[in-house]
């Protein structure tokens, strides 16, 4: 907005300026009172206007009751007069300002045009523009990017400014621990009254004074609304902050390598982890390999598998796992180098490689593949041949080499002892081989030597004598109220003839899983026979899973405990595996969707059941493992949902080809029956 002054000040009224100078300097202030820079004004044809510009050799301007005094220095337009003798600016005691100023170079400037004014509040602050006939408008307050102000001591008695609040708190993308959020207000005139704030839509809270504190405890994106009020009830215009609080660190689920988990050296692992933040969101992470790509097995020991990752917040998490790396087999086991043989003609023969299976000593085989360095592959366990241990360490039988042809191990394989006497064997009490075997196109392989270049081929494996075998009659499966025989009379020592003449001494039941043997309250079943443990019967009144277990001990205290022999009493169990569909996600990595057909052997109905398959053998994963399968009537059937055709599955598990399986499968079933509601964590694992 533009406006021309058409009137020139009266004589009168610089008379009445002159007049009043002895009141008007008894109540002299200072522009910017609190050296905080705000003494600029802006005019958008010159440039800066300092109101206190005692640096550049002028008297500044004085705000009083009744009228401004003194000079502005333009950076553009020289010293502007607010009191010259024709003119001057005056105050109405509220803040109003009016007049005219002279400025040197400019003319004159109107601090009460029709579509402008200046007035002065109750914090002492300048707001509005004044015209200038030849310069257009000049600015005292601007509160956008580069903001300015002038400030002077003097303040209006007439309070009409709201009050401002902000934060205390210092503001952060996210929190990450519960906070009290702090809110501070000012007034410049009557005082603050009170503080209103709004947490999340909630009732409004009022806090009288001029800080307010709020606990902020839970995790979230929060909405704080907030405004004040004064003593003469100005209302501040309200405020919305958001607050995001995340206090809970990232979810780190790492499942390969498992925690103590053994692999063969060179075997390739894929790694298997997954990161979760419910909050903030994942920042960084760092894993030794990305999910999918193999773990470190290039070396034998022990091998650390750390995953980290920190949220938005600042939230760290951090799992390690420790895993060891062994060459497979028995061989060696003290890693002395210990794991050579040599051939008269075919060098040196490796039976601890980087690569394969390894070699396995057992009481009655050693099987396996060991590699030679110029022949290849050899196997001590073909299909059509084998190296037998006598359980003694006396070896015979045939290894057959891919390149080479037979090698046997003792002279009475082809009967010719008595005439070429040969033969391997391993001391019973150090493991050491000894001995020569006879390769039909190689020639002899020596077992050792003690000579100028030593070695020796030793295994873990002992002559000793072994532990009692526990057998019993299980699996275990009937309806509620029948009594079941738990049978272990077929346990039996494999050391009962010479030399050790062993034999079985007790038999102890754990029915109930609680690791108590033989319990007299019936908790372990009844005897059949007074005196004798070996058979026990029990009655089942309700549905029930467990593992029972069969603990023999001999005549040496060596011990042996039955597994994997399940009991379960009128509910559905894993009656049937079938794979559905697979797909190969790398040279040794399937992915199978599997059919589980569930059976009831009760004679109620269950209903509502709900199959979780909770574990599966070493060298399998699980992917997804729940299942509804509604309602099962008695004796019928369910199966898993499977879709061949898009590759899904209730159930799927990952196969891993290079890992030795080892345990079992286990599921959980809940189900309702008679009224009844069932949550029974060890189902049969009838597998694949």
């Amino acid at each position: 907005m533009h406006q021309k002054r058409t009137h020139q000040p009266s004589a009168f009224l610089a008379l009445g300026l002159l007049l009043a100078w002895p009141f008007f300097q008894a109540n002299a202030e200072n522009i910017d009172p609190n050296n905080e820079n705000a003494r600029y004004a802006w005019g958008e044809n010159i440039g800066w206007l300092n109101l206190e510009p005692q640096s550049d050799g002028g008297q500044g301007v004085e705000v009083y009751n009744s009228v401004l005094t003194g000079y502005i220095w333009g950076e553009n337009s020289g010293w502007i007069d607010l009191s010259p003798p024709f003119g001057g600016v005056f105050n109405d005691g509220i803040g109003n300002l009016s007049g005219f100023a002279w400025g040197e170079n400019i003319g004159w400037i109107n601090f009460s045009p029709a579509w402008g004014g200046v007035f002065i509040d109750a914090c002492g602050d300048f707001n509005g523009f004044a015209w200038g006939e030849n310069t257009g408008w000049i600015s005292f307050r601007f509160e956008g990017d580069n903001p300015f102000k002038v400030t002077t001591a003097w303040t209006s008695p007439v309070d009409n400014i709201a009050p401002v609040s902000q934060p205390v708190t210092d503001p952060q993308e996210w929190f990450n621990s519960a906070i009290d959020f702090t809110l501070s207000a000012t007034d410049c005139g009557s005082g603050v009254s009170d503080i209103h704030y709004t947490l999340d839509g909630d009732v409004e809270r009022v806090v009288a004074g001029s800080s307010a504190t709020l606990a902020i405890t839970t995790d979230g994106i929060h909405t704080l609304n907030f405004f004040s009020v004064d003593q003469e009830g100005n209302t501040e215009i309200v405020n919305t902050l958001t607050i995001r609080v995340d206090t809970t660190p990232p979810d780190l689920n790492l499942t390969v390598p498992g925690v103590g988990a053994t692999y063969f050296i060179n075997q390739e692992i894929p790694a298997a982890f997954s990161i979760t933040d419910s909050g903030s969101g994942i920042a960084t992470f760092s894993a030794p390999v990305p999910a999918g790509a193999p773990i470190d097995t290039s070396m034998d020991g022990i091998h650390y598998f750390t995953l980290t990752a920190t949220d938005e917040a600042g939230n760290s998490s951090t799992v390690t796992h420790t895993y060891r790396v062994v060459y497979p087999g028995n061989i060696d086991p003290d890693a002395k180098g210990s794991h050579f043989a040599w051939g008269e003609n075919i060098g040196w023969i490796n039976f601890r490689p980087h690569m394969g299976s390894g070699v396995t000593v057992t009481d009655t085989a050693v099987s396996g593949n060991a590699w030679g360095e110029n022949v290849g592959w050899i196997n001590l366990s073909p299909l059509q041949g084998g190296v037998i241990n006598d359980r003694n360490g006396t070896l015979s039988g045939f290894a057959w080499g891919e390149n080479i042809g037979w090698i046997s191990f003792s002279c009475s394989d082809n009967d010719s002892c008595g005439t070429v006497e040969y033969g391997v064997t391993i001391v019973p009490d150090t493991g050491l081989f000894q001995g020569r075997a006879w390769g039909e196109n190689t020639g002899w392989i020596s077992f050792g030597s003690s000579g100028p270049n030593p070695y020796a081929l030793e295994t873990a494996w002992r002559s000793q004598n072994h532990p009692p075998v526990a057998v019993t009659n299980g699996p275990w499966y009937s309806v509620p109220g029948a009594t079941l025989i738990f049978d272990g009379s077929a346990s039996f020592d494999p050391d009962a003839g010479s030399p050790f003449n062993d034999a079985i001494v007790s038999h102890e039941w754990d029915l109930d899983g609680d690791d108590n043997w033989n319990e007299a309250n019936g908790d372990d079943g009844a005897l059949v026979t007074p005196g004798d443990w070996s058979v026990v019967q029990k009655t089942f009144p309700t549905p029930v899973a467990a593992e029972p277990r069969l603990r023999v001990t001999d005549s040496f205290g060596l011990q042996d405990v039955s597994t994997g022999q399940f009991l379960t009493i009128a509910l559905a169990y894993a009656e049937d595996y079938q794979n559905c569909w697979v797909t190969r996600l790398s040279r040794t990595w399937l992915r199978y969707g599997l059919v589980v057909t569930m059976k009831n052997i009760g004679n109620s109905a269950a209903g509502n059941v709900v199959a979780t398959l909770t574990s599966v053998p070493t060298n399998r994963a699980i992917v997804s493992g729940v299942s509804n399968l509604g309602t099962i009537p008695p004796g019928g059937q369910a199966s898993t949902a499977c879709d061949p055709a898009a590759n899904t599955a209730d159930i799927v598990v990952d196969l891993y080809r290079q890992v030795t399986p080892a345990g079992d499968w286990r599921w959980q079933g809940e189900f309702e029956m008679e009224g009844q509601h069932y949550v029974i964590p060890n189902l049969p694992p009838l597998g694949p």
